[in-house]
């Protein structure tokens, strides 16, 4: 019996584990509008939400206003097209703003 007993606490415990392990704060978000009027069919309407990623910044790349990179840990968004500067290096950056 002890061990029956053993064997489900620490199969709980491994099915804690994993389940956790699948917890993310980064997933994709929806929206869904359910319409229930008495005389028409059931129709519904699913909106996804918008996401932006950031890319490691490249010299070497071209970037337009409003794209993102990372730099240094940190993320910036272009304030004009074909910025010349690195994001995050000198006192005065007219190309990047902290996003």
């Amino acid at each position: 019996m002890k061990i029956k007993k053993t064997f489900l606490y620490l199969s709980l415990a491994i099915f804690m584990v994993f389940s956790l392990s699948l917890v993310t704060p980064e997933s994709f978000a929806y929206w869904a509008n359910v319409i229930d009027a008495p005389d028409t069919a059931l129709t519904s309407t699913v909106t996804l939400g918008t996401w932006d990623q950031a890319f490691q910044w490249d010299a070497n790349a071209t970037y337009s206003k409003g794209d993102l990179v990372t730099n240094n840990g940190v993320t910036y968004k272009a304030k004009r097209d074909n910025p010349t500067s690195e994001p995050g290096v000198g006192k005065f950056n007219k190309d990047w703003a902290i996003f």
